[in-house]
């Protein structure tokens, strides 16, 4: 554990200036980057590693609440921006895996990959329209 909190003091005294971190636990951060986004979570060789919530700063800023792999979107998660809504796998920060996708002209259940719906799944219109 000593080699983290190194490390991690070298990271703040390298890149400190470039946004606020405040350390929560030996491996938790909550930080405030310079153009307003900010990162509350895990981490592991200072990347965003395990459990985590970004909140990207403006109006129509993206949200995402899950894991986290290598600073990448990895595993169970939600994320949200503008009118969409999703909640499902990611993998390697893309939409990949199965989830389910709420948007203004529905609602899609199934399979994706690389972002896009691909695979097995449900498209719920809201005119009522079901797409297989």
């Amino acid at each position: 554990m000593k080699k983290f909190y190194n490390s991690k003091l070298l990271f703040i005294i390298l890149f400190g200036f470039l946004f606020n971190v405040n350390i929560l636990f030996a491996n938790q951060v909550d930080v405030t980057f310079e153009n307003g986004d900010r990162y509350i979570g895990e981490v592991l060789n200072n990347k965003k590693h395990g459990s985590g919530t970004y909140l990207e700063s403006g109006p129509d800023g993206k949200e995402y609440k899950g894991e986290w792999k290598n600073d990448k979107q990895h595993g169970k998660g939600f994320l949200k921006h503008g009118g969409m809504e999703y909640t499902g796998d990611f993998f390697e920060g893309k939409i990949q895996g199965k989830g389910v996708l709420v948007y203004k002209d529905g609602k899609y259940e199934g399979e994706f990959l690389n972002g896009m719906m691909h695979g097995i799944g449900v498209l719920k219109l809201n005119d009522g329209r079901i797409v297989r």
